[in-house]
C-alpha cells in the first residue's frame, strides 16, 4: 500500500462526512408551552410528537384554583 495515497483517502473521506453531518434531520418530538386561558400567566411545558395537532386540555390552573383551558403555543427556539 503506498502511504500518500492511504492518506489522501482519509482526508476525503473526512471531506465527504464534514459535508453530510452538517445538516442535522430533525427532532421528533418538540417542546411546547401549554398557556392557561384564564389568562393568569401560568403555563405548562410538555413534549409532543412533531407530527401531532396542537395541544389544548383541561388542565388545574393554581392561581384561579380551578380547571380551565390550556391551549399550545410553541416554545421559542431556533429558526
Amino acid at each position: 500500500v503506498i502511504p500518500w495515497l492511504k492518506n489522501a483517502s482519509y482526508r476525503l473521506l473526512s471531506v465527504i462526512g464534514s459535508i453530510t453531518d452538517s445538516s442535522q434531520a430533525k427532532s421528533r418530538t418538540i417542546a411546547v408551552r401549554l398557556i392557561s386561558m384564564a389568562l393568569t400567566g401560568y403555563y405548562k411545558t410538555m413534549v409532543r410528537p412533531r407530527t401531532h395537532r396542537p395541544l389544548s386540555m383541561l388542565k388545574y390552573d393554581p392561581v384561579v384554583r380551578k380547571k380551565v383551558l390550556f391551549l399550545e403555543q410553541k416554545r421559542g427556539g431556533r429558526g
